[in-house]
């Protein structure tokens, strides 16, 4: 399995919508290049295919970024965050407030 590597050196494994965008962005190159390689030999290549590929692969993109971009906002205005290991906690005065709020009812 394909991990990231961070800045500070840490691992850290590719969620399944990075896969699909890599993979997608993976099939995109491979098909462009044989494209190349059968106009080299004069064989007819299918441009429309190329475009396709290339247009749905602008297209997967987007939509991850729309959906990380959602997921942020979604958290940023509830006071959440995610940590590296996946589970989401509170964060800033949200997380002093119901602290506050606990040791009073104590």
């Amino acid at each position: 399995m394909r991990r990231l590597v961070s800045r500070r050196g840490a691992t850290e494994k590719l969620e399944f919508f990075q896969k699909v965008v890599l993979w997608s962005w993976i099939i995109t190159a491979v098909w462009i290049s044989f494209s190349y390689v059968l106009a080299l030999l004069d064989k007819n290549t299918n441009e429309a295919v190329t475009l396709a590929l290339v247009g749905e692969s602008f297209g997967v993109s987007l939509a991850y970024a729309i959906y990380q971009a959602t997921i942020k906002t979604s958290l940023n205005k509830k006071g959440l965050a995610i940590r590296k290991d996946g589970t989401v906690y509170q964060v800033g005065e949200i997380a002093a407030q119901n602290n506050e709020e606990e040791s009073n009812n104590l």
